[in-house]
């Protein structure tokens, strides 16, 4: 059966059930959180996905920075049994936004980087530090490495230092939770001795950098835009900070 006949059809089992008073308010209820779709268009979208809480075709998700998961299946509604060109909607859940796919491109970076890069039972780690900070940044890179050594927190081949350092990271990202499978699948073909190397030099790079002092200022913070640079910096002199570029 083709998918316009499946939506033809859900429609009209659905549309004399709707004399029942209980169907009609249901329905009504239903179908109230979406009021930029007409009734009918609607009423097929929650049919087919009780669950939806704010859908959109792959161009209005798109024009708004969030983008289809990999994967996932459209519903399809039309706007009347007299109006049937279909229209393929995902829900909110179905996405994700653009630093997720970064976050992806990271993980794979990473875990490529350490495979085509591993000879002779030596693995260069500041190259593979300075190359994925360098493309995705500090907090993206460990992040991604803090999910996946927290994921394997009972594997003896990361130490327990790393271990403790990644449950305390990633108390500072509430919301991580939603990246740790991307991290897991990305970084899960990379062996665990050496992503605890390249972990270990991570954030000894992370220390280093924090560490750089610039006329008698402590880097606090980095921000960087398209045109310049700014830095908060700290001087042992005085209480506040002070930001420069």
């Amino acid at each position: 059966m083709s998918r316009f006949n499946e939506i033809a059809q859900l429609y009209d089992h659905r549309l004399p059930q709707l004399r029942s008073p209980e169907i009609w308010e249901q329905t009504l209820r239903m179908t109230s959180s979406f009021w930029r779709l007409n009734f009918c268009e609607a009423m097929l979208l929650t049919l087919q996905n009780p669950k939806a809480e704010m859908c959109g075709t792959i161009d209005q998700w798109n024009n708004i920075g969030r983008y289809i998961r990999r994967g996932e299946h459209s519903t399809a509604v039309f706007r009347s049994r007299t109006d049937t060109q279909l229209m393929y909607l995902f829900d909110v859940r179905q996405t994700y936004r653009e630093s997720m796919n970064l976050c992806d491109e990271c993980g794979t970076f990473i875990s490529h980087f350490i495979a085509e890069n591993f000879n002779n039972n030596y693995l260069d780690v500041k190259k593979v530090t300075a190359e994925a900070t360098g493309k995705y940044g500090f907090e993206r890179a460990l992040l991604m490495l803090a999910l996946r050594v927290d994921s394997l927190k009972y594997d003896g081949r990361f130490t327990a230092d790393n271990k403790e350092w990644a449950q305390k990271f990633l108390a500072d990202y509430p919301n991580a939770e939603e990246i740790r499978k991307t991290s897991d699948r990305t970084l899960g073909t990379a062996h665990p001795v050496l992503l605890n190397a390249v972990t270990e030099e991570l954030r000894s790079a992370f220390r280093e950098r924090n560490k750089q002092e610039i006329e008698g200022y402590r880097i606090v913070q980095r921000i960087r835009t398209p045109n310049s640079e700014f830095i908060l910096g700290q001087n042992k002199k005085m209480p506040g900070c002070y930001a420069t570029w």
